[in-house]
């Protein structure tokens, strides 16, 4: 008997034609598929980042001070024709990109981005004069005393209105019926608070103080402990006098 025509190798034998098909190769390039193409772009960006990276660790020092100096005068003349809207969104997206990059960056990073940040002030001080020094740094000043301010105003605003419906511990009097801290003679209950109301009982204990001084004694808690943002309502209870 033949022994190609063997059962064995009738089932793993195959035409000529079929094997010829599967040694051929695809019809669509691996370098065309999208798989390929977005893994190929992801290479090709981290190699670009790689070559920046050994270029400016090679770079002598009037090389970084040009390339910086260069990078100063196109940012400046590209902020010129830019609207307010656009200057806010490119410095919250630095922002964005400068927390990511500290949150991921290592111990030795840290102190390299800190030594470089270091040097590259001390160059610019060296560049520029007194008066453009001075000018610097009330622009500097300026700028971060609105943007804190709006910052701060921003953060208050959101605090407020995240306040929950069942948040009754009164937090800028202490805690739940406590007496006043200043004349001993006030006594405070929460009785509702909502995140922009807040109402409270108070009352004199043992005879208290005169009306003139209770309701001075109020108003000087409630300025102490920076109420003014809320809507306030007290109900006062007292005996006759």
């Amino acid at each position: 008997m033949d022994p190609s025509m063997s059962p064995i190798n009738a089932s793993t034998s195959s035409p000529p034609s079929q094997q010829s098909s599967l040694d051929a190769p695809p019809s669509t390039p691996i370098s065309q598929q999208p798989i390929a193409r977005r893994t190929r772009s992801k290479i090709r960006k981290t190699s670009a980042a790689e070559r920046k990276r050994a270029a400016r660790e090679n770079e002598s020092q009037e090389d970084r001070a040009a390339r910086l100096a260069a990078q100063r005068e196109m940012t400046k003349r590209r902020r010129a024709t830019m609207t307010d809207e656009q200057k806010e969104e490119e410095r919250m997206a630095n922002q964005e990109r400068v927390r990511r990059i500290r949150e991921n960056e290592t111990e030795e990073e840290r102190e390299k981005r800190n030594l470089e940040n270091r040097e590259r002030r001390r160059q610019r001080e060296e560049e520029e004069g007194i008066e453009e020094r001075a000018a610097r740094t009330e622009a500097n000043t300026t700028s971060h005393r609105i943007n804190y301010s709006a910052e701060a105003q921003r953060q208050a605003r959101v605090r407020r209105r995240s306040l929950p419906l069942s948040n009754a511990v009164p937090h800028y009097l202490g805690a739940m019926d406590k007496e006043c801290t200043n004349c001993k003679a006030l006594f405070f209950s929460v009785v509702l608070r909502q995140p922009r109301l807040v109402v409270y009982t108070a009352s004199t204990k043992g005879g208290g103080a005169g009306l003139y001084t209770f309701l001075t004694c109020l108003s000087w808690c409630f300025a102490r402990k920076r109420m003014a943002h809320l809507s306030v309502v007290v109900v006062v209870s007292m005996p006759a006098i």
